[in-house]
C-alpha cells in the first residue's frame, strides 16, 4: 500500500518523494496537485474521504500518514 501511494505522490509531484518528506508546508504540493492526490487516492483504493478528513490536512503532510489513513480507510470498509 505504501509503494502505491508513493508512486501516485511521485507522479502528482513529478519527482521523487521520501515516507517522510512534508508534502504540503514543504510546498511540494500545491492546492490543485493535492486535490488531484486525494482523488487518485480514494480511486485506487476505492476509499471515500470525509470532507472533514480532508480538511485536516496533516492526513496528506507526508506518505507516512496518508498510509496510515487509507489503511484505516480500507480497515473501515471490510468490518
Amino acid at each position: 500500500m505504501k509503494e502505491k501511494i508513493q508512486k501516485i505522490c511521485e507522479e502528482i509531484c513529478k519527482r521523487d518523494v521520501t515516507d517522510e518528506q512534508l508534502l504540503i508546508t514543504g510546498k511540494i504540493l500545491d492546492s490543485f496537485q493535492l486535490m488531484e492526490l486525494i482523488c487518485s487516492l480514494e480511486e485506487e483504493f476505492q476509499v471515500q474521504f470525509l470532507p472533514e478528513e480532508i480538511m485536516e490536512l496533516d492526513h496528506f503532510e507526508c506518505i507516512d500518514h496518508m498510509t496510515d489513513l487509507v489503511r484505516d480507510k480500507t480497515a473501515e470498509k471490510t468490518a
